[in-house]
């Protein structure tokens, strides 16, 4: 039997490189090719730069075609940039036919802005036409001033029709005020009503 629900967890490797996860990904997707179900965790580390995400992301979107479900969590960085959040918006677009649920978590990743929040959705919005759970997390992301909310939840709403459910954190993310979460939260409704949305401030 082919295993079709995995795991990984890379959390408070130190020592965890570019290299490192190159090599990992290339083992388990040459082994794995049936897999729907895919969680990924790593960080701690800041010898991961976007480089790891890129390789990922698009390895994965290449042979992984069957994923349905995939959760990265990337967490204590000062390497992963707006570029990561880029890649993951745009890098998993190959599996957008059967890809039902994303969920994408960034915590304490200071270079993060604005700029990539918005990249993310519209990476989302363009290319993950089938999504019915999306999970988007930026917690602690010093970085957001709150200036692309607007184009964010623009970019969301406007090409996710199928989605069920929304959940978006900005914990610790001062520059995501009320004001922001009630801008995020209208324009979303105004296109897609009877979506059931989550906030985490």
């Amino acid at each position: 039997m082919s295993l079709q629900d995995l795991s990984i967890s890379l959390e408070g490797c130190e020592k965890i490189s570019d290299k490192s996860i190159e090599a990992i990904q290339n083992k388990m997707i040459r082994s794995m090719l049936n897999l729907r179900k895919l969680s990924i965790s790593f960080g701690g580390s800041d010898k991961i730069t976007d480089q790891s995400v890129r390789v990922l992301t698009r390895k994965i979107a290449q042979k992984l075609i069957e994923l349905e479900n995939i959760s990265v969590e990337i967490f204590v960085s000062k390497k992963i940039t707006d570029r990561t959040a880029e890649q993951i918006g745009n890098g998993f677009s190959r599996l957008a036919e059967n890809l039902k649920t994303l969920s994408l978590t960034i915590n304490w990743c200071e270079k993060i802005t604005d700029k990539g929040m918005v990249l993310l959705a519209k990476g989302i919005g363009q290319n993950l036409y089938n999504l019915e759970n999306l999970s988007i997390a930026f917690n602690w992301c010093y970085g957001l001033r709150g200036t692309g909310v607007k184009e964010f939840s623009k970019a969301i709403s406007s090409s996710c029709k199928n989605m069920n459910k929304l959940s978006l954190s900005f914990i610790g993310s001062a520059g995501i005020t009320a004001k922001s979460r009630q801008i995020i939260e209208s324009q979303i409704r105004e296109e897609l009503p009877d979506l059931d949305i989550k906030f985490s401030f």
